[in-house]
This record gives structure tokens, sequence and C-alpha cells, in this order.
């Protein structure tokens, strides 16, 4: 798969004028889109990270209706594979190395969706894209990154955690306060009963 993604470039993508949403189409006609919503009331006891923490997210139809392609197995069964297509992994980091260069001063959190309950293989597969994007230097950020994980509980609703990924800047004035803040939001909702 690496040797896969080196070779392609990302697809354009656009900045929609009300939403921000950032879009691009794949080859194949599919519509994706990757947008940062303001996620300061994730920590409401801290009113000094609004507009410094940001989570970002990505939508498509692919989750709940992947592209397929028949193919024959060695045995001569035919079988349905899922076509994956390199070029959206690329403009996904293309997507958030621009969108940080920006704004040098937030710190991005990146929730996997629960969809299809793949939480955990989205988060190893973000993981693995973004460590790739760190070397090359057509996707990596001039700015450097402090890599968290961790699966929490998000909401007193939720049944199982979430996955997410902490993307801390160097540059965000709150780092080391989002850092504290991030570790210890378990602990928080807890003391508030939740």
């Amino acid at each position: 798969m690496q040797e896969e993604l080196s070779s392609v470039s990302p697809y354009p993508y656009e900045i929609e004028d009300v939403t921000k949403k950032y879009l691009f189409e794949t080859d194949l006609g599919r519509v994706f889109s990757a947008f940062f919503i303001e996620a300061s009331n994730y920590f409401p006891d801290h009113p000094e990270f609004y507009g410094h923490v940001k989570m970002c997210a990505f939508e498509n139809d692919l989750m709940k209706k992947p592209d397929r392609k028949q193919v024959t197995k060695e045995d001569g069964e035919a079988k349905w594979d899922i076509i994956g297509d390199p070029r959206v992994s690329v403009t996904l980091q293309k997507i958030i190395k621009d969108y940080l260069e920006e704004r040098p001063y937030v710190c991005v959190v990146f929730v996997c969706s629960q969809e299809n309950k793949m939480e955990r293989l989205r988060q190893r597969l973000f993981r693995m894209w973004f460590n790739w994007a760190q070397s090359k230097p057509n996707l990596q950020t001039s700015m450097e990154i402090t890599w968290h994980e961790r699966s929490i509980l998000i909401d007193k609703k939720d049944e199982k955690p979430s996955y997410t990924t902490l993307l801390a800047l160097h540059s965000c004035p709150h780092k080391n306060d989002i850092e504290q803040a991030y570790f210890s939001y378990e602990d928080s909702l807890r003391e508030k009963g939740y």
C-alpha cells in the first residue's frame, strides 16, 4: 500500500462557501467531504480553548455502500472485493496539512466513526496515513505535531468508548493545557456525574 500511495497525487478539492466543508470527487464519482468544527465545548471548564480545539471529521457514502468489483479467486469462485482508492487518503492528508498550516494556533481532535463497528481500524488507518504523509514533502506539515491516541467515552449516553486522536501543534498557545484536558477527559465527566 505504501508504494501505491507514493505514486499518487491528491484529488483537487474546494472549500464550500457556506459550510466550509472541504469537498472532492473521486475518479469513481464518490463525493467526500472533510470538515473542522469547534470542539472546545468538550472542555467546558476551559473557555480559553475556544477557537483552539477543532474536531475533524470525514463524510462519504462509502461507509454504507463501498465500491466493489467482482474478482475470481484461485479456486475459480467469484467474490466481491472492495475497490480501494489510494488518492482518497492522500487527499485527506493534504486537507489536514493545509488546514493546520493556515491555523497554527489550533489542536485537532479526530474522532473515528463507529459506523460498521470499524472505529479501531479507522484509528489505525488514520495513524498509518498520517505517519506516511509526514515523510512526504508535499504532505508533511511545516510545524511540529505531537500525536496522542485514546479511547474515551465522549458522552454519558455512549455505550462504548470512541477512538480519538489529538494532533497537538506546538505553536498552539494552549497546547499543554489541551493535552492535559484530553487525558483527563473521562475523569472530568465522572466528577460531573456523567
